[in-house]
């Protein structure tokens, strides 16, 4: 980010020890010792992360000897886009030097959806809308709509727990707690499923039993 602050933000022309240097929209001078005491990083460190900026194709050089060196951002117009309608293509960078209003708003609705999509926390399997969601019946005193995939999903992602008996600790623990009602109940289960198995699991030997379990759960209907 300091680096995109620091280029120009449009062409223009400066004087730089003593020599005329014009500059393009996006291209700043790169001075490692400067960013160095800026930075408070070591020399080192400030050329390695140049030179892997370089690598990953994050900036372009152009002008480069042992006085001088200078560098485009590339994609700079999407970091620091214009506040005009006008798309004419930067030649140096190969990026547009300005978004329309339409393309700044889309850009920022794209972000909002990957921060949300970030923040969803993953589960053990992905339930399709037309399939009923696992819900516990406290009068039947049982789990409904758990299948053979999800208990084979959860075996995959908590190898260490026996999940039928966790599946009966639930239970009992929701039927002491009535009022301790669950808007999700896969999330329930995940949830503590994911405790027990960062405690060490439920049971030892776990790998020589799992694929034991799986025809058990296949050959026999599951428990009521």
């Amino acid at each position: 980010m300091d680096l995109v602050m620091t280029a120009s933000g449009i062409d223009r022309e400066i004087i730089y020890r003593d020599q005329t240097i014009q500059l393009k929209r996006g291209q700043l001078i790169i001075a490692e010792r400067k960013l160095a005491e800026r930075w408070k990083w070591s020399r080192m460190r400030v050329h390695r992360f140049i030179s892997n900026c370089r690598y990953n194709k994050e900036i372009r050089d152009h002008r480069r000897d042992h006085r001088l060196s200078i560098i485009s951002i590339v994609k700079y117009a999407t970091y620091n886009p214009r506040p005009s309608s006008d798309q004419r293509p930067d030649k140096t960078t190969g990026e547009t030097t300005g978004e329309t209003t339409g393309e700044t708003k889309k850009n920022k609705d794209k972000k909002k959806v990957l921060n949300k999509e970030i923040n969803i926390k993953p589960l053990a399997r992905t339930r399709k809308k037309s399939e009923p969601k696992i819900s516990f019946d406290f009068k039947q005193r049982k789990f409904l709509n758990i299948k053979i995939e999800d208990k084979a999903g959860w075996l995959d992602a908590y190898p260490a727990c026996d999940i039928d008996q966790e599946l009966r600790k639930m239970r009992e623990w929701l039927l002491a707690n009535p009022k301790q009602k669950k808007k999700n109940y896969e999330r329930f289960i995940n949830n503590w499923l994911s405790r027990t198995q960062d405690k060490g699991g439920s049971r030892s030997n776990y790998e020589d039993k799992r694929k034991k379990k799986l025809d058990d759960w296949t050959k026999k209907p599951l428990e009521k």
